[in-house]
């Protein structure tokens, strides 16, 4: 491996891409981050943007994102190809479905973070578990949105914020 970086990689991100354990996986509950059903599929796609952002989304993570139909038919187009996207109907149907995919300890062996984006209560269980096997707990979630159940777990808490790029994308309109 070169010791030159190049412009998009800093000293730290470069060793990332060695350590296949210094990765995480994103469980992303796509309609509980944007508040419900309902928006316009560009609004979609800001949320994710902020997500990424507010999460620290790297190029070695894994992505899952679940929603339901409704939201998965304005959004799917807008989101990036390369995560795969999954529709669950009814109630809790994109959380029991993204808790589904993997078991706690599978994320505690091979990932450093589980890193959950939503507020959702139903993830609480699932992430004490990871915490307890090993990995790291990381909660992105719409301001005023996080279940009170998360706190006192020691998890990485963050709010959903605009990117500062997106801000002034606004500003310039």
């Amino acid at each position: 491996m070169s010791s030159t970086l190049n412009r998009h990689q800093t000293a730290s991100s470069a060793n990332r891409m060695f350590d296949i354990r210094d990765r995480a996986l994103h469980l992303v509950d796509l309609e509980n981050l944007a508040g419900g059903p309902g928006q316009e599929c560009f609004v979609y796609r800001d949320i994710w943007d902020d997500y990424t952002f507010s999460a620290g989304l790297n190029e070695q993570d894994h992505v899952e994102i679940a929603t339901c139909g409704l939201v998965m038919a304005e959004a799917a187009f807008s989101l990036p190809t390369r995560y795969p996207k999954h529709c669950a109907n009814g109630a809790d149907g994109a959380e029991n479905l993204l808790l589904g995919i993997v078991g706690p300890d599978f994320v505690a062996r091979r990932y450093e973070w589980l890193v959950i984006g939503s507020g959702d209560h139903a993830f609480v269980p699932y992430a004490l578990e990871a915490q307890r096997l090993g990995a790291k707990v990381r909660i992105v979630s719409a301001p005023g949105s996080r279940s009170a159940e998360f706190s006192g777990n020691g998890f990485a808490m963050r709010d959903l914020v605009s990117r500062p790029e997106a801000s002034n994308l606004a500003l310039i309109a």
